[in-house]
């Protein structure tokens, strides 16, 4: 297949819908009918599009040699991309908790690395997103370098065993997500490389079609989701296929969206998603929404308008300093 560099608006929209879908699940009520449904593709579109924009490089060399061509340069691209942020809003919250919530820096120190490095689980909140993605992919390269034949297979079983795992045991660094989340990752990874074959438009719209009626009959219906921080995962393999086809479903529509009038607003705000969840983030521990008497949609609404006009600001002053230092 040949390579583009061109950059694909449906995946930024796919994102922009992957982050917005990600920040109603803080308000919705959860396991209620919208939540399942949301829960199906929310973070699980997230891997399947880093699996899509994967690209795998086969290397003749051996040992030393070999790691360094396959897998260090995508590895490192991960440490500033997806580490830097963590670490960056992990020192603002240890920070912000000691001079406003004067809280002792030691203790919250010890406990922020205990939730990290040993429990799983915790106070990093909506940055366990970051650490995930980033293992995921970490381990990704290393299966691509090692698994060539029946890949999707070996993921496959090994997500779901690790799906079970994590159903009872949450090991740290959020292990027990790497390989379920590899499934989708995977999955992306073979669309990709059968785009070609899948882009008839008879089968693109039977398999579309498919996926958005299981997806929405077990979504809505029988209220099965995946909720990968709570581990909540009703039925492992019927969990596996609606993530799927929720993702598949979200895939056409965003395809769909192309050349519309959501196309320039959603591909900003998916160009951007990781300055979002961050914003988000902040927010978040500033403001506490408990205290606010505000219905689940109020308080999506005025998250969605507050922390939307601060990414809008945010991109406004980055892209001026920009401009500055090339001049």
């Amino acid at each position: 297949m040949k390579e583009t560099k061109t950059r694909l608006k449906w995946i930024d929209m796919a994102k922009a819908i992957s982050i917005l879908s990600i920040m109603a699940c803080h308000t919705i009520e959860n396991q209620s009918h919208m939540w399942n449904l949301v829960t199906g593709f929310n973070v699980t579109l997230f891997f399947m599009l880093s699996g899509y924009t994967f690209r795998e490089k086969i290397s003749d060399k051996k040992g030393i040699a070999r790691l360094k061509e396959e897998f260090l340069p995508g590895f490192f691209r991960d440490v500033k991309t997806l580490l830097g942020p963590f670490f960056v809003m992990t020192v603002f919250i240890n920070l912000y908790s000691v001079f406003v919530w004067h809280a002792d820096f030691i203790s919250y120190v010890k406990l922020q690395l205990s939730c990290i490095f040993i429990s799983g689980e915790g106070y990093i909140a909506y940055l366990w997103f970051l650490l995930a993605l980033f293992w995921t992919k970490t381990m990704y390269r290393l299966v691509c370098m090692y698994v060539k034949q029946y890949r999707f297979v070996v993921v496959l079983v090994l997500g779901y065993l690790s799906m079970i795992l994590g159903s009872s045991i949450h090991l740290p660094q959020y292990a027990d997500l790497w390989f379920a989340a590899m499934i989708f990752m995977e999955a992306g990874h073979e669309l990709k490389l059968n785009e070609d074959s899948l882009n008839k438009p008879l089968l693109k719209g039977i398999v579309g079609g498919v996926a958005t009626l299981i997806w929405l009959f077990y979504g809505w219906e029988r209220g099965i989701g995946i909720d990968f921080l709570g581990r909540y995962y009703p039925s492992p393999a019927i969990c596996i296929m609606v993530g799927l086809c929720a993702c598949i479903a979200m895939i056409q529509v965003c395809i769909g969206l192309e050349n519309s009038i959501f196309e320039k607003p959603l591909s900003f705000i998916g160009k951007n998603s990781l300055e979002l969840l961050c914003i988000h983030y902040v927010e978040g521990i500033i403001i506490f929404w408990g205290n606010y008497n505000l219905t689940p949609m109020k308080h999506l609404a005025i998250r969605y308008v507050m922390d939307l006009a601060l990414l809008v600001i945010i991109v406004f002053v980055k892209d001026k300093i920009g401009k500055k230092k090339k001049a």
